[in-house]
């Protein structure tokens, strides 16, 4: 399915980037089961969730969604939409059976073209908004 359909994807785990000095390079570490994450004022980090789908590749083009805010002084959670642009590079590479590691996105790359400012696009193949291979 495409960046168009909902897809449900299932948290099996969350998880922390060390620094790894036998890889010399940022190695994922798993911190514990899925769960809430909890986010304070006087404790804000940037939780890691490890997300699969399985029987699914992705394609490129954009990606919307919305991060769903449950607060504890109670009330309607509040959403903030987020969207991210794949570009064909982008999705060759996650697609790649080869690859491991991760992919660095960004929502303030410098020179993402009008149409996708705000996205998270990539860092390793740029802004790139191009459907075939460069």
């Amino acid at each position: 399915m495409g960046p168009q359909g909902a897809v449900p994807a299932l948290c099996h785990e969350l998880g922390k980037w060390e620094y790894g000095e036998k890889s010399n390079a940022l190695d994922y570490v798993v911190v514990g089961d899925p769960t809430l994450m909890v986010i304070s004022r006087s404790r804000p980090q940037r939780p890691v969730a490890l997300f699969s789908i399985w029987d699914w590749a992705i394609s490129s083009g954009r990606y919307e969604g919305a991060l769903l805010v449950h607060r504890s002084e109670g009330g309607p959670p509040e959403a903030y939409p987020f969207c991210v642009y794949v570009s064909f590079d982008d999705a060759a590479y996650l697609n790649d059976p080869r690859r491991s590691g991760f992919q660095l996105y960004r929502n303030d790359h410098p020179g993402t073209p009008s149409d996708h400012k705000g996205c998270y696009v990539s860092t390793a193949t740029g802004s790139s908004t191009g459907t075939g291979a460069s």
